[in-house]
């Protein structure tokens, strides 16, 4: 099914950009911290300027509080390395289900 893309309208963008504060301001100064997950999985109908300026809001929040801390965003929408080229320390993620490819028949 489709991530709800509710997500990037207010309330909830602000709501979901206080839990990046949270999370990060919690636990970027751990040592067993790596970094955060940012919306990794996203609905391909979701606005994509939104998304973008979620993600930038996001990174600059973790960054506030970590200049290393690997964040990792979805990376089946945007060509991250066009759109989002002064980011550091910056993975994406890439959800394929093969479950949901075609059966091919068996061989014999």
């Amino acid at each position: 099914g489709d991530t709800w893309v509710r997500f990037l309208e207010e309330p909830e963008m602000h709501t979901n950009t206080k839990v990046v504060f949270f999370l990060a301001a919690r636990y970027a100064h751990r040592p067993a911290f790596l970094g955060l997950a940012v919306a990794t999985q996203v609905s391909l109908t979701v606005n994509k300027s939104s998304l973008l300026r979620f993600y930038r809001e996001a990174y600059r929040t973790i960054r506030n509080y970590s200049k290393d801390a690997l964040i990792v965003l979805d990376g089946s929408l945007l060509p991250m390395d066009a759109v989002l080229n002064d980011f550091r320390e910056v993975a994406t993620d890439l959800h394929v289900y093969f479950g949901l490819l075609p059966t091919l028949p068996a061989s014999e």
